[in-house]
């Protein structure tokens, strides 16, 4: 194996393969880097710290109030309950992007019939009246607060990034997948 590499064929070849492997390493390391530069919108957000998954839990955490704030006055067989309770549980749940985004309008249907369904009951006080009003507000504010995040500008701009050339042949050569978006 030794005399192989001391000819000139076996050192060409050992040659190629360091270059090949240097650029897969090095082209895979930048394409993640960049990647993992967009991801940051998504948990820290832009510059107050606060992207995507903070809103979603605080949304998890309003949807929790109001669901525990309205078993106090509905039977626990209650549809639209269970219905709300349930897409929480599957947002919470949810792991990939795209996922957290179909979990996030199931839950946000679910809390609008919930809302709407209880519009009449006859609340014991009015801290709970404001409360249920108030947990709503804050879960539709919140809502509204994910639809201005960058996370999906700076991801479709990797994405972008990675269909030019070089770095769309190197995306494919490097197996490094498309970034997803939260739509």
């Amino acid at each position: 194996m030794k005399k192989f590499f001391f000819k000139p064929f076996g050192a060409i070849l050992l040659t190629i393969l360091l270059i090949f492997s240097a650029v897969w390493l090095g082209a895979r390391s930048s394409l993640l880097a960049l990647q993992n530069t967009a991801l940051t919108y998504f948990h820290s957000g832009d510059k107050n710290g606060k992207g995507i998954q903070y809103d979603l839990d605080r949304i998890l955490e309003e949807t929790y109030n109001l669901n525990k704030l309205l078993s106090r006055y509905l039977p626990e067989s209650d549809e639209n309950l269970k219905a709300s309770v349930a897409a929480r549980e599957a947002l919470k749940n949810a792991t990939t992007i795209p996922g957290k985004y179909e979990r996030l309008q199931e839950l946000s249907a679910a809390v609008d019939n919930l809302y709407n369904a209880t519009a009449d009951i006859q609340m014991r006080n009015k801290n709970d009246e404001n409360n249920r009003k108030g947990f709503y507000s804050n879960i539709r504010s919140e809502g509204l607060i994910i639809g201005k995040s960058p996370y999906n500008e700076q991801a479709r701009k990797v994405n972008q990034a990675m269909e030019d050339f070089p770095a769309s042949l190197l995306r494919r050569i490097t197996f490094v997948k498309p970034m997803e978006v939260f739509q």
